[in-house]
């Protein structure tokens, strides 16, 4: 029993780089917010380990302790920054 012939590029193969369709800037928006949020999230729950009580004083921002919604702060705000720096601030440096 023999398998079917396939032709075409196999999935071990690389594509190159021209071949490739340009990606959606929205998408590229998306993950680059998305990384800014997850070093947020890191930063938050780093602080809180290493030391709790000073993360208190800089994340409790509704004053009923520590919690999720606390730490939706960093997140939101280090996502913001990473899109400026990724893709605001360089268009306004070519210009």
């Amino acid at each position: 029993m023999t398998q079917p012939v396939r032709s075409g590029r196999r999935r071990s193969e690389p594509t190159h780089a021209a071949n490739r369709r340009p990606e959606h800037p929205l998408k590229a928006l998306a993950r680059t917010f998305a990384t800014g949020a997850v070093a947020g999230i890191a930063v938050f729950v780093g602080a809180a380990w290493l030391r709790p009580e000073a993360a208190t004083i800089a994340f409790d921002w509704l004053g009923d302790g520590l919690g999720a919604v606390d730490a939706l702060v960093p997140a939101w705000l280090l996502g913001h920054v990473a899109v400026l720096i990724e893709h605001i601030l360089p268009e306004f440096m070519r210009e």
